[in-house]
């Protein structure tokens, strides 16, 4: 057996800092639940050296040892920000692929069939499953209670590059990336950003390696009403990300697929004088659909896009009984009766030029 044949197809990535143990536990539990057990679980501890021991303790008998299937290690990570611990994953990595989850996510147990099955039809591309959404009431620290609503798709079941210039729309524990290629083009999680690391990876990656969309749930994003990164960062650091994220893929060329074109020339519209882009009116009634102006910018855009529908519509009734007109005449004996004089009539133009 070669070294490269011994390593795990993929190693899953759980990132926590150890203030959630029962979800943590729950998101080991699903990886080691699965029906493809070929991985590895390294769980991020970020935090110091008795934070980590405390994790392992926590854990229990849910680190064994190295033979056994799947293995899971823990290892510790201090400093930095929430990326920090993405990338000591992806270091300690030994697997083919290498994916990763929150501690308070859960993997369905077909997440690595389906990242196997995305690697088989497009090798070394980013491999990209569907996911489903579930809020929950949580303490504190983010530890999820109870749940408040069913699991539901939150977001598109296939990638859409040209979306997700707008916004992120991939949870993290969506994504499997090969890690060989992505060593090789020196992809990982900017550290410098305090939020977005995810989205700011995926879009990197997309277009360095290509995706591949899996469009079946396998893992559940669990979203908190309290703790997490969307209460921890202010609005100002996450606009000044997102305007990070969009610099940063604005200094390179970008390649887009088939129809991306039409779809650009409507990315905004005018109101009030303002140019408005269509994603940032979508991201907002994503994050606030009670606020009011977001409601009368959502519906001013409906409004312009039912216009132009009609005024599309409209014009081509007029082009298409144009065409039935002159159809029409063109056919009528009338015409033909005269065909001669015309014939004639430019012959005698064409004689005097």
């Amino acid at each position: 057996m070669t070294a490269d044949s011994a390593r795990p197809f993929l190693s899953a990535i759980v990132r926590t800092q150890g203030r959630r143990p029962r979800s943590l536990a729950e998101a080991v539990d699903s990886l080691r639940a699965q029906d493809d057990d070929d991985l590895e679980i390294v769980v991020v501890v970020h935090g110091d050296e008795a934070r980590r021991t405390a994790t392992e303790r926590e854990l229990g008998d849910r680190v064994v040892a190295a033979d056994a299937l799947p293995p899971v290690r823990v290892v510790g990570v201090s400093g930095g920000g929430r990326a920090r611990p993405l990338n000591a994953g992806m270091a300690a990595a030994r697997g083919h692929y290498v994916a990763f989850l929150d501690d308070d996510d859960l993997a369905r147990p077909d997440w690595v069939a389906a990242f196997r099955a995305g690697a088989a039809e497009a090798p070394d591309h980013l491999v990209r499953a569907a996911s489903e959404t579930q809020h929950w009431r949580t303490d504190a620290d983010g530890q999820p209670l109870e749940p408040v609503d069913d699991p539901h798709r939150e977001f598109p079941d296939t990638f859409d590059l040209l979306a997700h210039f707008a916004r992120n729309l991939t949870p993290i524990c969506s994504i499997a990336l090969p890690l060989r290629a992505a060593r090789d083009r020196g992809l990982e999680f900017a550290e410098e950003l305090p939020v977005l690391e995810d989205w700011d990876l995926i879009m990197r990656a997309a277009l360095d390696l290509g995706i591949v969309s899996v469009p079946r749930a396998t893992s559940l994003y669990r979203r908190g009403n309290t703790g997490g990164s969307a209460s921890a960062a202010d609005e100002l650091s996450w606009a000044e990300a997102h305007a990070a994220v969009i610099a940063r893929l604005d200094a390179r060329t970008v390649c887009l697929p088939p129809g991306s074109a039409q779809r650009l020339a409507r990315a905004e519209f005018t109101t009030g004088g303002d140019t408005v882009h269509r994603g940032i009116v979508e991201e907002r009634i994503a994050h606030d659909p009670g606020d009011e102006r977001t409601r009368r910018l959502a519906a001013e855009l409906r409004h312009l896009e039912v216009r132009r529908e009609r005024d599309v519509a409209r014009l081509r009734a007029e082009r298409d009984a144009e065409r039935r007109l002159r159809i029409a005449y063109e056919t009528s004996p009338w015409w033909r009766a005269t065909g001669p004089l015309r014939r004639l009539a430019a012959w005698v133009t064409r004689g005097r030029r």
